[in-house]
């Protein structure tokens, strides 16, 4: 055995061995919040990085813009700020929320609400919904408060972009509590065409419940040509999917960007 190993060796048995001590216990929520820092596990778009990714998107040009699980409009809002000539189609699943989204947006005719849900089949889901905690209303039972179970509408992004004569999705975004690979499900026939450009999504804990972790994320978009990154403060970090490192539930957010899109993938990069 290399002298290394051994050290290492020594090292995990001290460690391993003690860990129910004070000290330890302190060191490893110590590390914890590390982590969580180094990760970025923020959900403040304003500082998390979400809103640079929206900027350098619409600088690009992007015209029609999807928010998927809108919740009260913060990002829809945002997003005409920043992308004063693009159309936001919003779609919020739960009724009470989707009326407080069409009052917050009623005075911007380029934001269109719908009070339904996108997922891969067109019908209705039971969705949680939590009075106190709006935007974390969902199909999974990752959150540990009072709710209300409700039967809400769906529609399939393939049929409502055929329905309203929309043939490019400029950016897609998607807050929707673990239910990311329905939605995108839905939206076979647009990625087929090669008419979605970028998609934000989450990834946390809700992925678990669902089975489809960060490799199903980017395994689903490798097969569809796209680059996929985490997004951080003042860069995404594009690169191949690293299992040891990558699949800690930390979240939150990441995006894909066509990768013939070069522009677009070095502008949201730094480089």
């Amino acid at each position: 055995m290399r002298p290394r190993d051994r050290l290492h060796q020594r090292a995990v048995h001290f460690v391993a061995s003690r860990r129910r001590r004070l000290v330890f216990r302190g060191m490893r929520r110590l590390a914890r919040s590390y982590l969580d820092l180094d990760g970025n596990r923020s959900f403040a778009a304003a500082t998390n990085g979400e809103g640079r990714v929206l900027e350098k998107i619409a600088l690009a040009g992007a015209a029609c813009l999807f928010d998927v699980g809108a919740n009260v409009g913060d990002w829809s809002l945002r997003a005409r700020r920043v992308a004063p000539a693009a159309t936001v189609h919003a779609f919020e699943i739960v009724p009470d929320t989707a009326e407080v989204l069409a009052r917050a947006t009623a005075d911007d005719p380029h934001i269109q609400v719908n009070a339904c849900g996108l997922a891969r089949e067109e019908g209705s889901l039971e969705v949680r919904y939590y009075p106190s905690f709006s935007e974390g209303s969902g199909v999974t039972a990752a959150i540990d408060l009072p709710y209300e179970m409700r039967t809400c509408a769906v529609t399939t992004g393939d049929a409502y972009c055929a329905s309203h004569g929309i043939e490019r999705v400029d950016f897609l975004k998607l807050d929707v509590e673990g239910a990311e690979d329905s939605v995108l499900g839905g939206f076979a026939r647009m990625f087929a065409a090669g008419a979605v450009e970028a998609v934000q999504f989450e990834y946390g804990l809700p992925n678990i419940e669902r089975h489809f972790l960060l490799r199903d994320f980017h395994a689903f978009f490798a097969e569809r040509g796209f680059a996929v990154g985490k997004i951080y403060p003042n860069h995404v970090d594009f690169r191949p999917y690293d299992p040891a490192i990558d699949e800690d539930f930390r979240g939150p957010n990441y995006v894909a960007v066509r990768a013939d899109r070069a522009d677009l993938v070095a502008a949201l990069s730094g480089s």
